[in-house]
């Protein structure tokens, strides 16, 4: 039942479902009313508390969006960055005009926005997984959890997954990815239930388009989708064509954006992030950014340009845009790169995603606590492990997502919507009626289970609300300060250790072209004045007007440095060259 739906024809107002205490209909719109409010409530602190931090990728896409906006596709296209994010990155700056000191907020309120659309389209899956459960096999009887209790544990499902796992802090498009996943599942779920329905094949299509458009992870797991399709739908001749036309919708939407990068790379190629992401933590690469061939990876293309050793500094002026090029765009940095299989560097990843997921488990423990209850609880184990298998379509796309993810890198954003997927099927399989799990249990069961997610996301809730006077937007004070030094828009400047986010530098209008790399600075800092006077001069060769360093040492920025407002950020301003 659609929570809300008003009672069907012929249903008392008065029938009572698992609540025990409310009408069934009254019940779940409480229910959705209550998780509606929290999320915005919670969402909207988590997103106001965090609105002047960014993580590099978030600047990335801010920089690509911008050359959308000034025309400049021959920038904003490049096989890293997938399009969706930064288009609307892009309606968003576009529609609102906001000056760049709102650049960070902007995207916390952009993803704050996908949040709530994802909740309703967790709905939609949600009121598919209902449907598909009882399609299973499942009696009401047999049900240990009512149509409500169902309803509330999904919601505090989605709160916990998306506002503890996912999170708003990062400034990627995984909370909008999680809008097209929802969607997806809850389609595929539908089209077990009902595979004659042409129209659902079509909106699989279209949906894992926009998904691809979004992270080129689903070009490859689109395909799980489709196979997925036609098994639940039945081998027949009128079954693969649907599953074609879905295929075919797939392309239509995602091609373009393959032929505009393939042509540009000159090779076929659907994104390369996921090869480049393979030779940096399997081979391993340690500095992707200024990958020079090493590793046994291959032979680059066109690197950035090392101009000087011990310290090592690289240039990377040209040809590529952004406010800091290797990040922009690394797929032409380390275009010539060919992963190849490492077995100690595949376990070291391997054992590094059992982590990552022993770290979720913690964060989500109260739906593991209620999992194994339950699973204590249940007697008919083996009809259990039946009903397992027969829920394949819910659980085996979100797995095939993980267990892709553990091969390369996980990181709890990139697997929480599946996750989600896997625990309701965990609770679909061990929450059935037994002598020893009766609904009143099942009750007590979920109601623990929530109210320990509703204590932690009341600390957190409370801890936001704190750190909402202290946040200060500090690239927007460094940005100000490099032009009371005289650095105007255009400029070049250099950065030492630059893996912090560069978003000063969009913000104050230059570019960065040269770096000494994290792992070169301590050669640096604690070199002889001589050596010191070597990396400046190669700074200034670039062009660059001025060296920006984040968190240096103390006492060594003494030496004509100087303090950027009341940040940790130090400048030191270059001659000009000859």
């Amino acid at each position: 039942m659609n929570p809300r739906n008003i009672p069907a024809q012929g249903e008392s107002q008065h029938s009572v479902d698992g609540f025990g205490f409310v009408p069934l209909w009254w019940s779940q719109r409480l229910v959705r009313v209550f998780f509606w409010v929290a999320t915005a409530t919670v969402g909207l602190a988590q997103a106001w508390s965090l609105r002047f931090t960014l993580t590099p990728d978030g600047n990335s896409y801010l920089d690509v969006a911008t050359a959308y906006l000034r025309g400049d596709y021959a920038h904003a296209l490049n096989a890293y960055w997938s399009p969706m994010y930064s288009w609307l990155i892009a309606i968003a700056l576009r529609v609102l005009n906001l000056p760049g000191f709102w650049d960070s907020t902007l995207l916390h309120l952009l993803n704050l926005v996908g949040l709530l659309i994802a909740l309703r389209c967790f709905e939609y899956f949600f009121e598919g997984f209902l449907s598909f459960y009882r399609h299973s096999g499942v009696s009401q009887d047999e049900m240990a959890l009512s149509e409500s209790l169902w309803w509330l544990l999904g919601y505090g499902l989605f709160f916990s997954s998306s506002l503890f796992v996912l999170r708003l802090e990062p400034t990627t498009p995984d909370m909008w990815l999680s809008v097209f996943t929802y969607l997806a599942m809850g389609i595929l779920l539908r089209i077990a239930v009902n595979p004659r329905r042409l129209g659902y094949f079509a909106g699989l299509g279209l949906v894992l388009g926009l998904a691809y458009l979004t992270k080129g992870f689903y070009f490859p797991l689109s395909f799980v989708f489709f196979i997925s399709a036609g098994l639940v739908a039945g081998v027949s001749g009128r079954n693969l064509a649907r599953v074609l036309l879905a295929v075919l919708i797939f392309g239509i939407v995602g091609g373009p954006f393959i032929y505009e990068i393939s042509k540009a790379k000159h090779r076929l190629t659907f994104g390369d992030v996921g090869k480049i992401g393979f030779a940096e933590f399997i081979n391993p690469i340690a500095r992707p950014q200024f990958w020079q061939g090493d590793a046994e990876s291959g032979s680059p293309k066109h690197p950035t340009r090392k101009i000087l050793s011990d310290p090592d500094v690289f240039e990377f002026a040209i040809p590529v845009g952004g406010s800091h090029p290797p990040t922009y765009d690394l797929s032409y940095w380390m275009d010539g790169v060919r992963p190849h299989f490492n077995i100690r560097g595949q376990l070291r990843v391997l054992r590094q995603s059992v982590g990552t997921f022993f770290l979720i488990f913690v964060i989500q423990g109260e739906f593991a606590l209620g999992i194994i209850i339950f699973l204590l609880l249940q007697e008919r184990r083996r009809e259990s492990l039946a009903l397992f298998w027969r829920l394949w379509p819910l659980w085996l796309p979100p797995a095939m997502g993980c267990l892709a993810y553990s091969l390369v890198l996980v990181e709890p954003r990139y697997v929480a919507s599946f996750l989600v997927f896997l625990v309701l099927a965990a609770f679909a399989v061990v929450a059935r009626q037994s002598p020893a799990t009766s609904k009143r249990v099942a009750f007590a069961i979920v109601l623990g289970v929530l109210c320990v997610t509703g204590i932690k996301s009341t600390k957190y809730f409370v801890s936001d609300l704190a750190a909402m006077a202290h946040q200060q937007n500090v690239y927007w004070q460094a940005a100000q300060s490099l032009h009371q030094l005289g650095i105007q828009p255009g400029d070049r400047v250099a950065v030492i250790a630059g893996n912090s986010v560069g978003h000063w530098a969009r913000l104050a209008g230059v570019k960065i072209v040269a770096e000494l790399p994290l792992g070169q600075d301590d050669i640096f800092w604690r070199a002889d004045r001589e050596t010191q006077d070597r990396v400046y001069a190669a700074f200034a060769s670039t062009g660059s007007r001025v060296i920006v360093v984040k968190d240096p040492p103390l006492g060594a920025t003494r030496d004509g440095w100087r303090q950027l407002g009341a940040t940790t950020y130090y400048a030191r301003l270059l001659p000009r060259s000859p």
